[in-house]
C-alpha cells in the first residue's frame, strides 16, 4: 500500500478504498488523507498543543538529525498524541497532524524538521549522518 496512492485515488473516485500493508506507517499516511479535516480545525487543534512545555529530549542520539528545540517538540508532540490515543480522544484532526509530522521527519528541503537528512528510502546510520553534518558545516 505504501503511502496510499491507490486507496486515496479510489476514494476520490467514489469507490470504497481498501489497502493492506505490514508497515503501520501505510495506514498512518493514508487514512487521514481519505477524510481530511478542515484547515480551521487543524489550526484550532495546533493551538491546543502545549508546544512551550516540550523542552526535554529522551532520545539524545537523534540530535544527529535534528536541532535540540525541534527534537524536543517532535518528542513532545509524539507523547501528546499518544496520551490522546490512550484517553480515547484521538480523532481525524490528530491523525492528520500525525501524518504531516511523519512526512516531515526526514528530508533536506525547506519545511522538513531535519536540517539535512535523506528521505526514508535513502536513510543513513547515525555514523553516516555525522559525516554528512561535518561536510555541511
Amino acid at each position: 500500500m505504501g503511502r496510499g496512492t491507490t486507496p486515496i485515488e479510489s476514494a476520490l473516485r467514489g469507490r470504497i478504498p481498501y489497502g493492506n500493508d505490514i508497515n503501520p506507517l501505510s495506514k498512518a499516511l493514508t487514512k487521514p488523507r481519505i477524510n481530511p479535516p478542515s484547515l480551521n480545525e487543524i489550526i484550532s487543534r495546533l493551538s491546543e498543543i502545549p508546544w512551550s512545555q516540550f523542552k526535554s529530549i529522551k532520545n539524545k542520539k537523534l540530535l544527529t538529525f535534528y536541532h535540540s528545540k525541534t527534537l524536543a517538540q517532535i518528542e513532545g508532540l509524539r507523547l501528546w498524541l499518544k496520551k490522546r490515543k490512550i484517553q480515547g480522544k484521538m480523532d481525524q484532526i490528530d491523525c492528520w497532524i500525525k501524518m504531516v509530522a511523519i512526512n516531515r521527519l526526514t528530508g533536506h528541503s525547506p519545511g522538513f524538521f531535519s536540517v539535512y537528512t535523506l528521505p526514508p528510502n535513502q536513510a543513513v546510520s547515525i555514523k553516516s549522518q555525522k559525516k554528512i553534518n561535518k561536510k555541511k558545516q
